[in-house]
């Protein structure tokens, strides 16, 4: 086979590579090989003589200068008075057989190899190769001047130095001990001072067959929890260490080589450790003393007190605490059943709340840890099953629900007050989780007397339901005019007579006797036409008539103010504005008055006391106080207005009616009284009305004192046959009340069954998943997370906030009312929400039940999927997770043709909670009696929510992500797409087949 010459050199460097590569990695060495032998004095006695060895190796490649050699760690004698035997390479020079002494030292030179010396700069390296030229590799340190070796670049097999020293000593005077002997070749360099060999060890015994070892050292004890651990090493002062005797505490081990020792002593126990060295020559020897110790082990963290004592008993639903005190700072993990629920850092005392307990029997464990070492506590919890009640206020005389009633049950055996809660509108009460026993209800509202004569008895996963009425506690006063009797009415007489009013006085509490009080100064007051006191009895239920007069010398506005009182100071009172005028013409009190007599304004037969009148307005045989009338408006019929504005060209106020303090806006009031109301476009008639603001509305013959706005927007309002107030079906209809917007009545609607309870706002952090328990209010528990700050309440209702009814739902019937969830920021912040809703099923007969939420978007309800059900105290529950809030309803599905349960919605409240599957969770922010949002926290009435609104304003209207195309609309669009693709194919393939055939006829 022929190879080139390029070919050739090529082979050539890659073995010279593969050459260096296994000069490179063999195995390493002492760097400029340095070596001691010390077996033949290991074990002389003082004053016998030995011998040892002493040998260098330089590498081939390697050269280094010898300023002289040294051995440390001998014997103080005569020649190595500091323990260091040093001498020179001229002291023997380089003929095998030389030597020189040294004191007790004879120094003799028994082999050379290859020793060579040059002038000129060498170096030595870190690590050398242990086998034949020794090249050194690794770090290299450099040397100028005259050296020895060597140091080749390449050096052959033969080409290394070696130099062997037999060093002979006489141990007169030596101590008895251990030598640690270290040889040193040292070069005078201050860059590489010295290349030594490792430590090497030999034993001198005492002279005389002494075998006495020396005291074992270096006794160290490491500590832990529970235990304590030794170790040590032999002494060097004495006699070869064959074992040792150990004493730990009381307890002895003979004979041991192990040098520790490992024991466990308990929290805070002592360790008490004795070590003896023995040397078994002959009979054997113990060292003269012993190395001892006495430690501590550490103190493990101590569980000082814990609350409460075990084993606990709870019932389902309790919330409870678990507490612990600790002597040291520890870390803290709470375990329910051996799963970690919660860590405490760094603390002496720690507890955590378990809530909305479910029944069983539970382990629940403190685990304190520190560097100290463990310690733990255990309660066994048992959760007993409850029951739950129901019970509903009526008022004694006029049958109807009582809301805002406090009820309080009370545990007949303890005394211990429960869940002390207020009705709602439909007057019930209701505690999901109450143990069962005999218990007292005690009732009250106000103007009502207690009733605490109520006992009912609660069983365990039974619902208890009671029915209580309340006997009023009240004098109702009325004043009687044309239209019957009122709160509130105006009177008006000429200078010179009196104004009369028909009083009636009905006591609704116990039988009593009552008196008629004045409150004016400035005017004449007479009952039944006499200046004397007057008094009256009335039994229960009883009325009394009576006949008021005011009279004064002066023209002018009399507010009255008649009060009945008795004796327990029940009492009601009746505001009566007494009106003297002028015998003719008007009569003008004070002179802060403006009269525009342009325009048509026209002022007759009235009375105004800081009036202004303009713009073509009407006054006619009427009162204007503090008030402003402009803008074609017209009042008359000995109407009343105080601290108001009546404007607009069809605005009429007659018949009597009171506004006071209001705002009357193109819209007509007869016979009716108009309290911190705005109208607009709208009539009221043969009413009393306060808070309302109304747009385009009729209200007739109702009375609606309301404590807080409500707004009518195309509304009719009537009174239903118990006189209540209704509103009546229309689809344009809106109504915002509590901050709830009804749009689109389906049915005539009670005004009291709008809103029948709701929740305080709660706050969300944001990105924390957190829950809002309003189990014994609204029956409803939910919990969330919101990736924003954000506000949410929860408000039980008659009908469908949004406007549509259940009817479409198949084959179903509502178990409860409509339960609405509200929030102030995006369906896009809800995660993680659970939703889960109690009912009682002990009466219902349905095949199954589902909770539906209505889908704004699609204006449909839609059936939500059940991710769970079970049962808790008396009560059935179904869960759901829902991806954002709303409607939603509880409904049972009858299979078809089966009537199942007949319910109206009306029916009871909606229940919902929700509670850990399998553990109690931690506890929540506590439940909060119901109350209307708060104006300032709205953005407006039914607003919708804006970019960036602020994290406290909570919206009465919610914007769903759901709906869009229906299933067939997208597949026809589908098809149509897919057609068109197929046309402009076909269009396409043609043309070219045309082009292609046009060529071929060109060609």
């Amino acid at each position: 086979m022929n190879i080139s010459h390029k070919n050739k050199r090529t082979i050539n460097t890659i073995i010279a590579l593969l050459l260096i590569l296994i000069i490179i990695f063999s195995k390493p060495a002492g760097a400029v090989i340095v070596e001691l032998g010390m077996d033949n004095l290991d074990g002389l006695e003082v004053g016998q003589s030995g011998y040892f060895y002493f040998n260098i190796t330089i590498g081939g490649n390697e050269k280094i200068p010898i300023a002289n050699f040294s051995i440390e760690g001998l014997p103080y004698i005569n020649g190595s008075p500091d323990g260091t035997l040093l001498f020179n390479l001229s002291d023997t020079g380089t003929t095998v057989g030389n030597n020189v002494t040294k004191g007790n030292y004879v120094i003799e030179l028994i082999k050379t190899y290859g020793w060579t010396g040059s002038d000129s700069s060498g170096s030595g390296y870190l690590d050398n190769n242990d086998t034949p030229p020794y090249l050194g590799n690794g770090t290299e340190y450099q040397f100028d001047g005259y050296g020895y070796g060597y140091g080749y670049g390449y050096a052959n097999y033969n080409q290394y130095t070696q130099l062997a020293y037999k060093i002979y000593i006489n141990t007169t005077g030596a101590t008895a001990q251990t030598y640690n002997v270290i040889g040193k070749v040292n070069t005078g360099d201050s860059n590489k001072p010295d290349f030594s060999t490792s430590t090497t060890p030999f034993q001198l015994n005492s002279a005389g067959g002494f075998t006495q070892p020396s005291v074992p050292a270096g006794l160290t004890n490491t500590i832990g929890n529970y235990w304590v651990n030794y170790t040590w090493i032999a002494g060097t002062s004495g006699g070869i260490t064959d074992s040792y005797n150990v004493k730990l505490n009381t307890n002895w081990t003979n004979g041991t080589k192990t040098t520790f020792i490992n024991t466990s002593v308990g929290s805070g126990g002592w360790a008490n450790i004795e070590v003896w060295a023995y040397n078994k020559t002959g009979n054997g020897n113990l060292s003269m003393d012993c190395a001892s110790d006495r430690v501590q082990a550490p103190e493990i963290p101590d569980i000082t007190s814990s609350t409460p004592a075990s084993p606990v008993t709870d019932l389902e639903g309790a919330t409870r605490t678990f507490n612990i005190s600790i002597n040291q700072t520890v870390n803290v993990s709470w375990l329910f059943n051996g799963s970690q629920v919660h860590t405490d850092i760094t603390t002496d005392q720690a507890d955590y709340t378990f809530t909305n307990a479910k029944r069983g029997v539970w382990n629940v464990s403190a685990v304190v840890s520190n560097k100290n070492g463990t310690n733990m506590k255990t309660w066994i919890w048992n959760v007993l099953p409850c029951g739950s009640v129901s019970v509903q206020l009526k008022d004694e005389i006029t049958k109807r629900p009582i809301k805002r009633a406090t009820v309080l049950i009370i545990n007949e055996s303890t005394g211990e007050t429960f869940n002390a809660q207020t009705t709602g509108y439909k007057g019930r009460y209701f505690v999901l989780s109450i143990a069962p026993g005999n218990y007292t209800i005690n009732a009250t509202a106000n103007k009502y007397l207690w009733n605490n004569k109520t006992s009912v008895k609660i069983l365990a996963k039974k619902m208890t339901r009671s029915n209580l009425v309340l006997t009023p506690d009240i004098v109702k006063l009325d004043v009687k005019s044309k239209h019957g009797y009122h709160k509130l009415a105006v009177g008006s007489a000429f200078l010179g007579d009196h104004v009369e009013f028909d009083l009636r006085a009905i006591n609704y509490g116990i039988n009593a006797s009552f008196e008629a009080i004045n409150s004016s100064t400035d005017a004449l007051v007479k009952f039944n036409g006499s200046t004397d006191p007057f008094g009256f009895s009335l039994d229960h239920t009883d009325d009394k008539d009576f006949n008021v007069t005011v009279n004064s010398s002066e023209p002018g506005i009399y507010p009255v103010i008649i009060r009945v009182k008795n004796g327990t100071a029940k009492s009601d009172f009746v505001l009566t504005l007494s009106v003297i005028r002028n015998q003719t013409g008007n009569t003008i009190v004070g002179g802060n008055h403006k009269i525009d007599k342009g325009n048509g304004t026209n002022v007759n037969r009235s009375v105004l006391e800081n009036a202004i009148v303009q713009s073509g307005a009407v006054i006619d045989n009427s009162t204007l106080k503090n008030s402003t009338v402009e803008k074609n408006a017209t009042v008359e019929g000995n109407s009343f207005i105080q601290d108001s504005i009546v404007k607009g060209e069809r605005t009429c106020i007659s018949g009597d009616s009171v506004i006071d303090p209001s705002i009357v806006d193109n819209s007509t009031v007869d016979s009716s009284t108009v309290t911190d109301s705005h109208l607009v476009n709208s009539a009221v008639t043969n009413s009393v009305i306060s808070n309302i603001t109304t747009n385009g509305s009729t209200i007739n013959g109702v009375t609606i004192d309301s404590d807080h706005n409500i707004l009518f927007t195309d509304a009719k309002v009537i009174a239903d046959g118990n006189g209540s107030t209704m509103i009546l079906k229309n689809a344009n209809t809106k109504v915002v009340i509590y901050g709830i917007t009804f749009t689109g009545f389906y049915a005539d609607t009670l005004l009291e069954d709008l809103v029948i309870k709701q929740t305080d706002n709660k706050r969300f952090n944001k990105s924390q998943l957190q829950s809002m328990d309003a189990s014994d209010m609204l029956k409803c528990y939910l919990t969330v997370n919101f990736t924003q700050n954000a506000l949410l309440n929860i408000t039980e209702t008659g009908i469908n906030p949004d406007g549509k009814g259940t009817g479409e739902i198949a084959n179903s019937q509502m178990i409860s009312n409509f339960l609405y969830i509200q929030h102030n920021v995006s369906d896009a912040a809800v995660q993680n929400a659970t939703l889960r809703i109690y009912y009682d099923a002990s009466s219902l007969t349905y095949d199954d039940v589902f909770i539906y939420h209505y889908n704004k978007s699609a204006k449909t309800w839609v059936k939500c999927t059940s991710i769970d059900s079970g049962k808790f105290a008396a009560m059935d529950w179904v869960e759901i997770e829902p991806g954002h809030f709303s409607s939603f309803i509880l409904t049972g599905i009858t299979a078809p043709g089966d009537s199942g349960s007949s319910r109206r919605s009306g029916g009871s409240t909606i229940s919902s909670n929700i509670f850990t599957k399998s553990t109690p969770t931690e506890i929540s922010t506590p439940k909060s009696t119901a109350k209307p949002l708060q104006t300032e926290e709205l953005t407006g009435v039914g607003s919708q929510p804006e970019t960036g609104s602020t994290d406290d304003t909570l919206i009465s209207d919610d914007v769903e992500d759901e709906g869009g195309m229906s299933g067939w609309l997208i597949l026809l669009l589908f098809v149509g797409i897919a057609g068109i693709i197929a046309i402009i194919f076909v269009v396409m393939r043609k043309k070219k087949e045309d082009e292609e055939e046009s060529g071929q006829i060109m060609e």
